[in-house]
């Protein structure tokens, strides 16, 4: 089964959710899709909001993530909590798919039927206060060891054509040198990046954005203002790995 990358947003007003109703299915769901080409997690979320609600929104934090099984696809979710921006007010932007949107009270959304992307979530109240979080599942020390990350000096970094948010990165890690491609360029200027020092995933099945290959991962911190990169706090030889 085909794996697939998703995201989505999660909007609360008071003790309440806000969700579309898909017409065909009819069920309720959280808005968010499938990652595009070149997206990072908060991209895709935030541009799939606007897409079927018409909203922009800031990420206020990652819930975390879940996973679902259709006839066809694996799709790992990657949840936010989204604060609609000042002054907004969603609207059916795809009336071909949804007929409305409602706010639900999460302590009563067992009474609705809700969508296989929302099967995993949990919703909890603790104190009056809500609280949602993406049901957490541990990784053995065995899924750790597969990830071989290392520390890499950047060497060269610049645009993918055609791509607004990818930059190509050629990455020092001492013995030898990779190629990655990296949604970062939002928040980075190429030159800014030369000689940077950063953690790696280098043994990750390539992978070919808008037409580059990509021979590993960049590792980095998500932000209410985007993305923060990391970097070890004393010098460290390239290619450094990370226990």
């Amino acid at each position: 089964m085909d794996k697939k990358l998703a995201a989505g947003c999660v909007i609360l007003d008071g003790d309440k959710i806000l969700l579309l109703h898909n017409k065909e299915k009819d069920w309720y769901e959280l808005p968010g899709g499938k990652f595009e080409e070149e997206e990072a997690a908060e991209q895709a979320a935030k541009r799939e909001l606007k897409e079927e609600l018409g909203l922009d929104v800031d990420l206020v934090k990652k819930l975390g993530t879940t996973n679902f099984d259709t006839d066809k696809y694996s799709f790992d979710y990657a949840w936010f909590l989204a604060r609609i921006k000042h002054g907004q007010k969603p609207k059916v932007t795809e009336p071909n798919r949804y007929d409305k949107f409602e706010y639900l009270s999460i302590k009563e959304l067992g009474k609705h039927k809700l969508s296989s992307n929302m099967s995993n979530l949990l919703v909890e109240v603790k104190n009056k206060k809500i609280v949602l979080e993406a049901e957490k599942k541990f990784a053995t020390f065995e899924d750790f060891k597969k990830l071989e990350i290392r520390i890499g000096k950047i060497v060269t970094a610049e645009k993918v054509e055609k791509a607004d948010r990818l930059l190509k990165l050629e990455v020092d890690f001492g013995e030898f040198s990779r190629q990655i491609v990296s949604g970062i360029a939002e928040f980075y200027k190429p030159e800014d990046l030369i000689g940077k020092e950063c953690p790696f995933i280098v043994n990750l099945e390539p992978r070919i954005f808008m037409g580059v290959e990509s021979q590993g991962m960049l590792m980095a911190a998500g932000t209410e203002e985007g993305i923060a990169l990391l970097h070890p706090d004393k010098e460290v030889s390239a290619g450094s790995l990370i226990k």
